[in-house]
């Protein structure tokens, strides 16, 4: 029963004798190679929640690399923070008969920072799999732990035209009680579900997906890849309780987490009262606070742990004069109340 399968392959354990020459290159059937640069032999996904702030998720993958244009496969990625860890890296290189040539070491797999602004705690483990001569597989087994969940991932089943894809599975373990929507786009197979002890389990694989040849133009139905979207209802983020049951129930909880954030110091808001004081027209007192935001703060992003959501006080960004986004619209948002201008938080 394909419920089952998934999870069976990903308690597999370095288990290459039992299973030698399952990456082949002449197992992989014509149709699959047709315009394709790659071969995704296997790409699957369980992700377990343990509660709503907390998830283990396993990944393994194959992919088979076909020709010089495969180059960007090479390079493989694995992102975390500090509300994140990975364990368990397992990075392998078969040759064309799907031998075990080549094991990754430790060594060989980089820990960088991630950071796109300032400062974060975004991270990166980097794998650059070695040159060798084309045909040639690459496999790749982590485990990744979340503490802190707002979304779940979408699970695209072909991550590009240029790949086809001989396997590739999902699976979600919910907790009973916890709420989960799920929904599916151009998919063969719809989804497989059961319970067992107390868990929801919810379980999809396509097979003999091909590539797309992109040398004439792609109609609408051609490029319209299986992907699944997912939610849960309720959820843990920076020890805050929340829900997606809606979207006000998730509007009130952001609320209740910039709770206290947009209070200013006493000489800024009569100086705010000073700007529009002799102004009668809110759109005219807008324009001018706007302007007076914008001349003494600048864009800075800096993001560590909860500090992707959770935006700096406004009395944080009044007295350093920078924030990101977020902290620079909770901000404004501050300066308007100030004014007496209604306004809302938008991150």
């Amino acid at each position: 029963m394909k419920k089952f399968y998934i999870f069976s392959l990903l308690l597999i354990v370095n288990a290459t004798s039992c299973f030698a020459f399952r990456y082949a290159f002449d197992s992989i059937p014509e149709s699959m190679r047709l315009h394709a640069n790659a071969v995704i032999r296997t790409n699957q996904m369980v992700y377990r929640v343990v509660n709503p702030g907390k998830a283990i998720i396993n990944y393994k993958t194959a992919i088979t690399l076909l020709n010089e244009k495969s180059e960007s496969y090479r390079y493989f990625y694995i992102y975390y923070d500090g509300l994140s860890n990975v364990s368990g890296i397992k990075a392998s290189v078969y040759d064309k008969k799907g031998k075990l040539i080549e094991v990754i070491a430790p060594s060989g797999i980089i820990d960088i920072d991630a950071s796109t602004g300032l400062a974060s705690d975004d991270r990166v483990k980097r794998i650059i799999f070695p040159v060798n001569k084309y045909p040639y597989t690459i496999e790749v087994e982590y485990c990744k732990e979340e503490n802190g969940i707002i979304g779940l991932p979408a699970w695209s089943f072909q991550s590009s035209t240029d790949v086809s894809v001989e396997q590739s599975g999902v699976q979600f373990i919910i907790p009973e009680g916890i709420g989960f929507h799920y929904r599916e786009y151009y998919l063969s197979n719809r989804v497989d579900s059961l319970y067992a002890d107390g868990k929801k389990i919810y379980t999809w694989v396509e097979r003999d997906i091909p590539a797309i040849n992109n040398s004439y133009f792609i109609t609408v139905t051609k490029s319209n890849r299986p992907l699944v979207l997912t939610s849960m209802d309720e959820f843990i983020f920076g020890g805050s309780p929340g829900s997606m049951k809606s979207w006000k129930s998730y509007g009130e909880w952001t609320y209740k987490f910039i709770e206290g954030l947009d209070n200013l110091p006493d000489e800024e808001v009569q100086h705010i009262n000073y700007l529009t004081g002799s102004i009668f027209d809110e759109r005219e007192k807008v324009k001018v606070l706007y302007k007076y935001m914008q001349s003494k703060t600048r864009y800075v992003n800096i993001t560590f742990g909860v500090g992707g959501i959770k935006p700096f006080s406004a009395r944080f960004v009044s007295e350093k004069g920078y924030g990101d986004c977020k902290a620079l619209s909770n901000y404004m948002h501050s300066i308007l109340n100030a004014a007496g201008i209604k306004s809302l938080y938008i991150c």
